[in-house]
């Protein structure tokens, strides 16, 4: 396996990734489509639900693997990475992709109740997020490829002892008005831990 170490944690790459040529073969895919896109092709890394504490944290190391291989220059993260968040997970994140990383907040971020240093506001590492810092919503813009990256909140809030599923109000009202508002030619990519159930809404929240 692959070692990939920091804050003297050590995370590996399980050697099932390597079975009958599995990592490389994907590695492969993803340049190919990187080349036939070219100039004007746009690529990014998307994760989500990491749940460390699950993965035992193999995932930097082959996030790690991947970046140096294909070179991608964003990754999104849609949340659910560790029961709580983690502004020590973000930093590894990070450190192993060696690019930009934004994150979308996911049901588990809320586990904690108490919030997240993460989660809660803006991104320290990044200044190109346009939104509402405290509800962690946002967008960035690639102007070169007009490209606009739209991160949505699709939690928030403790609700008769659950986490609230949803939009609320504010937010879709700056979808409409304000994130979605892009020049001729322009492509938005929309991220969100997603919001597919009805249950455990307040009356302030709705779905899209």
């Amino acid at each position: 396996s692959i070692s990939f170490e920091i804050d003297n944690d050590g995370y590996d790459i399980p050697e099932y990734y390597y079975a009958d040529g599995y990592l490389e073969d994907k590695i492969a895919r993803i340049n190919a489509l990187g080349k036939a896109a070219g100039a004007n092709g746009n690529i990014f890394l998307f994760i989500t639900d990491c749940h460390t504490t699950q993965n035992a944290g193999h995932s930097p190391a082959l996030i790690n693997y991947i970046a140096q291989r294909t070179h991608i220059p964003r990754l999104f993260d849609g949340g659910d990475d560790y029961n709580g968040g983690s502004q020590k997970w973000a930093d590894t994140l990070r450190k192993a992709f060696g690019g930009k990383c934004y994150f979308a907040m996911g049901n588990h971020e809320f586990m904690g109740v108490t919030g997240s240093e993460l989660y809660y506001k803006y991104d320290i590492a990044n200044n190109d997020q346009i939104g509402n810092a405290e509800r962690h919503y946002y967008y960035i813009d690639d102007v070169q490829m007009k490209t606009r990256y739209i991160v949505m909140s699709a939690f928030g809030d403790v609700v008769n002892g659950a986490v609230a599923n949803g939009y609320e109000s504010d937010q879709i009202t700056w979808l409409t008005d304000v994130a979605l508002n892009v020049g001729v030619g322009w492509s938005i990519i929309l991220i969100t831990h997603g919001a597919y159930t009805t249950g455990h809404l307040s009356t302030e929240w709705i779905l899209p």
